[in-house]
């Protein structure tokens, strides 16, 4: 079973690799490894896979559209391969996030609801937390919203633990 370190992802995975985000014409095959970071103009986000099917994805400064797709195809991917998908969201470091972002997010999770158990998020902005709201009004009560890291932690530890049978 892994432990969660203090930022939310396993102790001892080492430092996550930089991947080149796709170019429109070019697809991106999933890493094999279970972390990779995409980074762009004005910050970056980090995917660690915790367990199979689950996921942190943690977000440093904005959070463009042109990251959604790298995240997805691999989520896709763990779904073709008969996993549900867990996500953990660390948002405390997201200032901004567009507007087509979190549209791209809400049909992704529309079109997997059957596939998609809880969304972990973290927040601690409102701008995020109204985000989910919105989410949430649109998909059904999908997005578990919290605002103490211990507590996120904790679901997420849950949701490793179902996955490995502890």
């Amino acid at each position: 079973m892994q432990h969660l370190s203090q930022n939310c992802f396993p102790v001892g995975l080492g430092e996550p690799r930089e991947i080149d985000l796709p170019s429109p014409t070019s697809r991106m095959q999933p890493p094999e490894d279970p972390r990779f970071r995409i980074e762009h103009e004005h910050g970056y986000v980090e995917v660690r896979e915790l367990a199979p099917g689950v996921f942190v994805t943690r977000y440093y400064g904005t959070a463009p559209v042109s990251v959604v797709d790298p995240i997805t195809e691999h989520f896709d991917q763990r779904i073709g391969e008969g996993h549900r998908i867990c996500m953990g969201i660390d948002a405390t470091d997201l200032a901004f996030f567009e507007a087509e972002f979190r549209r791209r997010w809400t049909d992704w999770m529309r079109n997997n609801k059957a596939q998609l158990d809880d969304v972990h998020l973290l927040f601690s902005s409102r701008l995020v937390m109204m985000g989910a709201a919105l989410v949430n009004a649109t998909i059904g009560p999908k997005i578990k919203s919290f605002a103490v890291r211990d507590e996120f932690e904790a679901a997420m530890q849950a949701a490793i633990d179902s996955r490995s049978g502890a």
